[in-house]
């Protein structure tokens, strides 16, 4: 893997990781499971951050993993 790629998936973790615990509650702890489900799916998911939202990509974007109100939603493409 390149290096800007590496800096890239170490980024959106980081900013992942952010976005969980600032969501707080089920919010948090949903997107934390759709996160776990994600990888484990594809250890080779590239993470990163795009539009403000998390978003898991593999050749191209595979989802995003929205947050709202009342509800915490992948956003598949």
């Amino acid at each position: 893997m390149r290096s800007r790629e590496q800096a890239t998936r170490k980024s959106g973790s980081r900013l992942i990781d952010q976005r969980i615990r600032d969501l707080e509650g089920w919010r948090g702890e949903t997107l934390a499971r759709m996160r776990a489900l994600i990888l484990e799916a594809d250890p080779e998911m590239t993470e990163e951050w795009k539009w403000e939202v998390p978003v898991w990509s593999h050749r191209g974007i595979v989802c995003t993993g929205e947050a709202y109100k009342k509800v915490v939603s992948p956003g598949w493409w």
